[in-house]
C-alpha cells in the first residue's frame, strides 16, 4: 500500500525513523533533535504520528535527556515506539516512562524473518552459517546488520568466530 511504500522510502509525513545506522557506535543528540523538531509539527491530515526509535539501547546520555520532555509531554496524536534487544542496557529514566511489551519469536519465526529480510536486501548467508547464527542469536535486525557487514566484506566469515560476530 501506499504508506509502506512511503515509509521504505523514508519519506512518510507521519513516521520518524531513528536508527544507529552501521556507521555509527551510537544514537546522537543531532538525531534526537531532528526527531523533536518533526515531533513539533503538526501531523499530516491530523492523524496519527509514529516516532520509531530502533535500537534503543545505543542512544547515549545526552540523546536520553533530550528525549524525556517530548516522550513525557507528546504532542497531540504522537506515539513513541522504542525498540531494544536487551533491558539491560535500556537506561532506567527512559525506561521507566514507558509501557514495555516483550515480543519473542521461535527459532523457525526468526529464520522466517531473516530469511525474508535478507532477501529484500539482496544478502545471503551461506546455509550453514545461517543455521548456527539464528539458533544462537534472537534478533533479525542485527543478524541482518552482520549480513550486511559480510557482504561489505567489513568481516569475512572465516576471520572471525561466530560468538565474536554476534558479540
Amino acid at each position: 500500500n501506499k504508506s509502506f511504500r512511503l515509509i521504505n522510502q523514508n519519506c512518510h509525513p507521519n513516521f520518524f525513523l531513528i536508527d544507529n545506522f552501521s556507521d555509527k557506535q551510537i544514537i546522537d543528540i543531532a538525531q534526537i533533535r531532528n526527531m523533536i523538531t518533526y515531533a513539533n509539527h503538526t501531523t499530516y491530515r491530523e492523524n496519527i504520528k509514529f516516532i520509531l526509535v530502533n535500537n534503543t539501547e545505543y542512544l547515549s546520555q545526552q540523546s536520553v535527556n533530550a528525549l524525556l520532555k517530548i516522550v513525557e509531554e507528546p504532542t497531540f496524536n504522537t506515539f513513541f515506539i522504542f525498540i531494544h534487544n536487551s533491558s539491560h542496557a535500556l537506561m532506567p529514566t527512559l525506561k521507566s516512562r514507558c509501557v514495555e511489551f516483550r515480543i519473542f519469536f521461535t527459532n523457525d519465526q526468526k529464520k522466517k524473518i531473516l530469511a525474508n529480510l535478507l532477501l529484500e536486501h539482496d544478502l545471503k548467508f551461506e546455509t550453514k552459517l545461517f543455521n548456527q547464527i539464528t539458533t544462537y542469536y534472537d534478533s533479525p535486525g542485527t543478524l541482518l546488520n552482520i549480513a550486511k557487514l559480510l557482504k561489505e566484506d567489513v568481516i569475512g566469515e572465516n576471520e572471525l568466530n561466530l560468538i565474536d560476530i554476534i558479540e
